[in-house]
């Protein structure tokens, strides 16, 4: 479905931009799924940085852990937050989302460090979304990664054909995040350019 010859790599990362951490969540297993503890998913977290600086998005880092791990996502969540200093978290999940975002928010409240979370609804199936968000800026070559970037660069390479594409299904999150209309007239250092915008004029002394 995808080129691995679509993706860019970059080494110098942009010192600015908007950025973003996106949250793929495990959701805990099922009361049944607890008695069976051969089936318990097998599913991926998937935490993944994505930057948006000018009209490319580049994959800053991300981490994966099988299955329902809150004390693991926890940790992570606010390594990478502070590291790449966010601007904003943007979490996947119809139903568990919700809870995910509490937890979330409690431990912000007790370490007292905060950072805005935005839930992502998109109810359509993974492969339909993976590829509706990700196809269009990657053949354009506006998808960039580095070359240790190399799960990202495989799951991207051989999908659909995967057993898991959680690490996909969070960058698809985070780009989609940042493909807001409103950011198309964001300059390259992440600030609203304004140079289109005509000069008020002086009437009775007030613009």
């Amino acid at each position: 479905m995808f080129r691995s010859e679509w993706l860019q790599y970059y080494n110098a990362v942009p010192g600015s931009g908007i950025t973003v951490l996106a949250i793929d969540p495990v959701p805990p297993p099922s009361a049944a799924m607890e008695k069976r503890r051969d089936v318990i998913s097998t599913d991926f977290e998937a935490q993944s940085v994505w930057r948006r600086y000018g009209d490319k998005f580049y994959l800053l880092e991300y981490s994966l852990m099988r299955g329902h791990q809150p004390g693991w996502t926890l940790a992570k969540f606010f390594e990478l937050a502070t590291r790449w200093r966010i601007n904003t978290v943007s979490v996947e999940g119809v139903a568990y989302q919700k809870v995910l975002k509490w937890i979330l928010e409690q431990e912000m409240t007790r370490r007292q460090q905060w950072f805005t979370i935005n839930t992502f609804d998109d109810i359509r199936s993974k492969p339909v979304r993976i590829n509706s968000i990700l196809a269009g800026p990657a053949s354009a070559g506006r998808l960039c990664v580095r070359p240790e970037h190399g799960e990202f660069v495989t799951q991207f390479s051989e999908y659909p054909n995967l057993e898991h594409e959680d690490l996909l299904d969070s960058s698809a999150i985070a780009v989609s995040a940042l493909s807001k209309p409103w950011m198309d007239v964001v300059d390259e250092k992440g600030f609203i350019d304004n140079k289109g915008v005509p000069k008020l004029k002086l009437v009775r002394s007030c613009p």
